[in-house]
């Protein structure tokens, strides 16, 4: 059995300690895959092609249950922090008054959580994803082929940017490549 709800499409398999037709956030157990397919994929920029886990489905349902912000996307890192990207204009919404939602996120997620706003220009949604760092100078070279992100950053934000063992450089170029066609980023 094949459930839709909007531009999701998922299996009802169901794990045995959940019980709703829901994906298993705390076993894990459900290993279905599911693809976002947009509603018109003719489109530029429309996500069409995008694959969720079923603990990035049930962190989705979740976030937007918590904040009532619509989220676009969720990533789950290697080390366990969830990055949400949501729609432009929703960015308040997913906050909260004074970081409460996010806060409130983390911790029933018991995980670090970070919060992005999408674009659909490529250049401001990168600014989105470098921030709190003002890069001096961020440019979008080579679109047929391959693209690459060049930002230029103050000496002093150079660490910042680029994370502890390229933990943000890593997650800014993985993002990036799934939403924009980047193929790759350098930090200058």
């Amino acid at each position: 059995m094949s459930m839709s709800s909007g531009g999701l499409a998922w299996s009802s398999a169901r794990c045995a300690e959940s019980p709703l037709w829901s994906p298993c956030l705390p076993c894990s157990r459900q290993a279905s895959q599911i693809y976002w397919s947009s509603r018109n994929p003719g489109r530029k920029g429309e996500m069409a092609g995008i694959k969720l886990s079923g603990d990035e489905i049930g962190c989705i349902a979740l976030f937007e249950g918590l904040t009532k912000a619509t989220a676009r996307d969720c990533i789950i890192d290697d080390d366990g922090s969830i990055t949400f990207i949501v729609n432009e204009g929703d960015m308040g919404r997913a906050i909260g008054k004074g970081g409460s939602n996010i806060r409130q996120a983390s911790k029933i997620l018991k995980r670090e959580v970070t919060v992005v706003e999408y674009s659909e220009d490529p250049v401001k949604f990168i600014r989105n994803l470098v921030y709190p760092i003002r890069p001096v100078k961020l440019k979008i070279e080579g679109k047929n082929s391959k693209a690459v992100a060049r930002i230029s950053v103050s000496p002093r934000d150079r660490a910042a940017a680029i994370g502890r063992r390229g933990k943000n450089i890593q997650r800014i170029k993985k993002i990036a490549a799934r939403h924009h066609d980047v193929d790759d980023v350098v930090i200058l």
